[in-house]
């Protein structure tokens, strides 16, 4: 059916959003010590850098990937939009 293909794009775009907020949960519970019990700078650094823009290349490399994938863009632009 032609238009559950073009929803497949939307769904996995969907999903790796998922998976990058289930990889920083991840990331913060193995790496980053509770928020209460932060006590020095390299804690908040850890909490900062695992939280922010680690878990977020999932979905920053991902997401292009996906419109490479399904050709909603082309793939020379990959590395373009991804950066962005």
């Amino acid at each position: 059916d032609p238009d559950l293909r073009n929803l497949a794009p939307f769904v996995v775009n969907a999903s790796v959003v998922t998976a990058q907020a289930q990889i920083g949960a991840m990331l913060l519970r193995r790496f980053a010590k509770p928020f209460t019990e932060v006590r020095s700078l390299a804690d908040v650094l850890r909490f900062l850098i695992l939280g922010g823009p680690v878990s977020c290349l999932t979905a920053g490399l991902a997401g292009p990937a996906t419109l490479v994938f399904f050709d909603i863009i082309p793939g020379e632009l990959y590395g373009t939009i991804a950066l962005t």
